[in-house]
């Protein structure tokens, strides 16, 4: 072999290993040294849904956790979930603002008592020990 042909064949198989890499790279075009953990709050008309920028899907935000009566504030679609031990109900001063659920299982999973909001407003949910009230909180409803 001549040098010619051994350099283009060189040159040629270089060419083929970098089409290659290029190909195998992420589809990610942002150009951006952002962590792909990162999520963002998408825009909704209920503000119930995140969007991951690297996959463009949607999911439902994290539930607030509750474990004291410090105030809450949430947004229409939000949910409250009581991560307190003992805690096995909860009732809402205004269901109509804020939806209570027990603490329940179903037969697979067990489930903590909380609350959904469901229209601007204030109400109090109460958090109980079967009769006991452990706590009160205050809870904000927003748009």
């Amino acid at each position: 072999m001549t040098r010619r042909p051994l350099s283009i064949l060189i040159a040629t198989l270089l060419a083929g290993v970098l089409v290659l890499a290029g190909a195998c790279s992420s589809d990610d075009d942002s150009g951006s040294d952002s962590d792909p953990s990162t999520t963002t709050v998408a825009d909704s008309d209920a503000g119930d849904s995140v969007s991951d920028p690297d996959s463009g899907s949607s999911s439902a935000l994290p539930p607030v956790i509750v474990d004291t009566a410090d105030d809450v504030t949430l947004t229409v679609g939000e949910f409250i979930d009581v991560v307190t031990l003992e805690a096995d109900r909860a009732t809402s001063s205004d269901p109509s603002v804020l939806e209570a659920t027990d603490a329940y299982s179903d037969g697979s999973a067990e489930f903590n008592a909380g609350a959904e909001a469901k229209a601007p407003g204030a109400a109090i949910l109460s958090v109980y020990d079967g009769d006991s009230l452990l706590y009160e909180v205050n809870v904000t409803v927003t748009e």
